[in-house]
Order: structure tokens, then C-alpha cells, then sequence
């Protein structure tokens, strides 16, 4: 069970907080009184309020100084000292033997929200494709739309989830359709299987933003998922422009749900949380549909398992600006002073990094992570692998190489300033 966590006050001066939290109080107390009268007008309060966010003055975004900020400023707004998953993340006003014709979103009336909804639930059927018969864990299941639709598509699905309410009505869905899905009361990471066997796909839908531990989350999951293995992130509150690597967001909608029910209503940085996936071990692929907002907002992430091709990953922007604009899939072309996130988990000492000269000149490459430092002029056409160790902690390669343009060295119509080739990354343990 995750120990409570009990925060003082969020620093800020008292005038402009208390002239803060009387807006935010008075726009709650207007929305609660249309929610259930007129949804889409409540929404559209909600849309429409932002609070000013407090800055977390440097803080490193993975340390526990920072986890203990986003904590204070929760306690602030949900008037509570106290966090505890196990209680805080339960949902009071649910009642899990409702008719299935009054489960969300269909309880709304709105059929403009109900259809984007169901076609967000497409959404990540498509995107996991996966065939019949994988195993396939969903945490948060919520109204169970996801898993129930999971388990008709030919699926072995596992709901986890903290509030048992809710794993009643997934079960109720599922069973109403004439499937069944195998339910586990738990927190987000939790191993639903418990004797070793692996799923080829976790899916979290409208849920990861409540993990104030995510980072531990992720580390937990590259455990449950098989090599290969696929986690969707859809409709997760995560934005190049959130002002801060993450923390409770500022929006009405979330500053309600705090409020009201205590939750863990976080948002992410975009760049923060491509590099905490590099990180954990995953590579990132980001799908949209924009008629459906963020509902078709998706991220597929795939368990790397020790192989990593940078060609076929998204980096974070002050990454992937330091390397060659990205065409390729197979590869990424470093430049002058080039560098990337690497996997964190403590099992890998070094890796092998395959590098290859495309070019008919040689090219002058300096390779090097923490205190392994490797240079090698390439010959034209020569591939080789560069061994590096590595640290324990904030792993991140770098890579300086010497530049050709195709288009001033051969009839290539390509502009660009290319460097070595980085096609893989392999990872070891010795």
C-alpha cells in the first residue's frame, strides 16, 4: 500500500492566493449547480477558467523535492493534507448496479461527446493492433468501454483498477456483450498475473494523469509488458506547452476534480515525458486525430528490451533539434553536438552504438557517455560498433561528427547537413 503523503502549504503570497482560490470557488460552486441540469454548459465553464501556476523554482523534475511541490499544491486546492491513493482516488458517487444505459459518457445526453468518446475507444483498438487472443491489461478502467470493447475484439483482458465499484461495472459491460475480463483491485503497475506471465499490451485511457509515482509506474510496467509489448497512453493530458515538466493542471476541469474529489489531476510537459519514457526503457510513436481532440491524443510506446533504433522513436524537442532534421525511419543523422536520453534501467553497464558512413568521404566521430569517450574516423562506407559504458544514473550519449551535404558531394537533391548514421543501440549487462 502507498504510504500518505502529508504536505504544509504551497509557498505563495497569501492576497494573490486567496483572491485565487475565491474565483476557483465560486466557479465550482456555479458548475455544481448546472452539472446535472446542463452538462455541456458546466463543460463550458470548466473550459473557460485557468489558475496561475505556481513555478517550481529548477527543481529537478524527477527528484522527490519536486513530486513533494506538485503534492503541496494538491493539498491546497483539494483542502485535504493528506494523499493516499487508496482513498483519495476512490469515486463516492458511483453506483456499480446502475442500469448499463446510465453508465458515462452516455449518462451526458450529449451526443456530439458521446460520439468523439466512442470513437476514441476505436481509436486505441486500432492503434494497438494486436491479434486475437493477446493478453491485454488496462489500468483506471473506469466504465469499462475500453476493456469491454478489448474482450469483444478477441482479446484476454485483465482489468486493474483501485475503486472496486468500477471493476463491477467493467465486468457488468463486458458480461452484458457475453464476454468476461479477469478483474484485479490494485494500484497503477500492479502485476495482475503473479506468476510470471507477460502482456503484449497495457493500455491507460484517461488514467495515467492520476499516477503522482508515474515514474515508479513506468519501471513497473516494463516488467509486466513482454519484449516488444505495447503501451497505449490515449487521451493522457500531455502538452508541448504545459508551463511546467508536470504538475496538477491549472484548468477548470481538473481544479474541479481535485476539489470535488481529491484526485490526482496532473499534466505533462511533452519533452518531459518523452525523455522519462527513453528513460524507462520504452520508444514513443504519437498518433492524432484532430476531430476528436484529445481523445485522439495517443501515444504508442513499445518495451524496447535492450534494442532501441532512434529512427523509429520520438525524442524531446531540445533532443532532436541537436541532430539532423528526421526523415528517415531507420536511422538518425548526428551533427556537430548531438545527444539522446538512454534507458536508466540499472541492469545495463554499457552499450554497443552501430554507426555507419554513408558518405564516399571520411567523417571524423567523437562517441562519448559520462566518463567513456570513444573517437574514430570513419572511412567512406564503414559501419562499426562503438562500446560505451555506463553510469548508473542520467544516462545521455553524445556525439560529435564532422558533416557533408549530399547535394554539394553527389547528384543527391538532399540539402541537409547529415553526419554519422546512428541505426541501433544495444544494451548490456556486463
Amino acid at each position: 500500500m502507498t504510504t500518505p503523503m502529508v504536505m504544509g502549504p504551497v509557498s505563495m503570497a497569501p492576497v494573490t492566493m486567496a483572491r485565487h482560490m475565491a474565483e476557483l470557488d465560486a466557479m465550482i460552486e456555479r458548475v455544481d449547480a448546472l452539472i446535472n441540469e446542463d452538462y455541456a454548459e458546466a463543460m463550458r465553464i470548466l473550459g473557460a477558467f485557468e489558475m496561475p501556476l505556481e513555478s517550481p523554482h529548477g527543481l529537478d523534475p524527477y527528484s522527490d523535492e519536486y513530486r513533494e511541490w506538485v503534492s503541496r499544491f494538491h493539498a491546497l486546492v483539494s483542502r485535504s493534507d493528506t494523499y493516499d491513493p487508496q482513498v483519495s482516488e476512490q469515486d463516492r458517487n458511483v453506483d456499480p448496479e446502475m442500469p448499463i444505459a446510465d453508465y458515462f459518457p452516455f449518462s451526458t445526453q450529449d451526443a456530439a461527446f458521446i460520439g468523439s468518446y466512442l470513437m476514441g475507444v476505436g481509436f486505441i483498438l486500432r492503434n494497438l493492433n494486436l491479434p486475437a487472443g493477446s493478453r491485454v491489461v488496462e489500468y483506471g478502467v473506469g466504465w469499462g468501454h475500453v476493456s469491454a470493447a478489448c474482450a469483444r475484439s478477441g482479446f484476454d483482458v485483465t482489468c486493474v483498477d483501485i475503486e472496486p465499484k468500477f471493476l463491477r461495472i467493467a465486468s457488468r459491460q463486458a458480461e452484458a456483450q457475453g464476454n468476461r475480463i479477469r478483474t484485479v483491485e490494485g494500484e497503477f503497475g500492479v502485476d495482475p498475473y503473479g506468476d510470471g506471465t507477460l502482456a503484449d499490451g497495457v493500455i491507460f485511457f484517461e488514467a495515467f494523469h492520476h499516477a503522482l509515482d508515474h515514474r515508479g509506474v513506468l519501471e513497473k510496467l516494463r516488467r509486466i509488458l513482454r519484449p516488444g509489448g505495447r503501451l497505449i497512453l490515449c487521451a493522457e493530458p500531455i502538452n508541448p506547452a504545459f508551463p511546467v515538466p508536470w504538475g496538477i493542471r491549472p484548468d477548470g476541469h481538473a481544479l474541479w476534480a481535485v476539489r470535488n474529489y481529491g484526485w490526482m489531476e496532473l499534466g505533462f510537459n511533452e519533452d518531459y515525458f518523452l525523455r522519462l519514457m527513453l528513460m524507462s526503457g520504452f520508444s514513443v510513436e504519437k498518433v492524432t486525430d484532430d476531430n476528436l481532440g484529445i481523445l485522439g491524443l495517443l501515444y504508442r510506446c513499445t518495451r524496447n528490451d535492450g534494442e532501441f533504433y532512434p529512427g523509429a522513436s520520438l525524442m524531446p524537442a531540445d533532443e532532436t533539434d541537436t541532430w539532423a532534421p528526421w526523415g528517415e525511419q531507420v536511422c538518425r543523422f548526428a551533427q556537430e553536438a548531438s545527444r539522446m536520453t538512454l534507458d536508466n534501467a540499472p541492469e545495463w553497464r554499457s552499450i554497443n552504438v552501430h554507426a555507419a558512413n554513408y558518405f564516399h568521404t571520411p567523417l571524423l566521430v567523437t562517441f562519448h557517455c559520462g566518463s567513456s569517450r570513444v573517437e574514430h574516423r570513419f572511412a567512406a562506407g564503414e559501419k562499426r560498433e562503438i562500446r560505451l559504458s555506463l553510469l548508473p544514473f542520467h544516462r545521455e550519449l553524445h556525439i560529435a561528427s564532422e558533416t557533408r551535404v549530399p547535394s554539394l558531394i553527389t547528384d543527391s537533391p538532399d540539402q541537409r547537413s547529415l553526419g554519422i548514421a546512428i541505426e541501433r543501440i544495444i544494451y548490456h549487462e556486463e
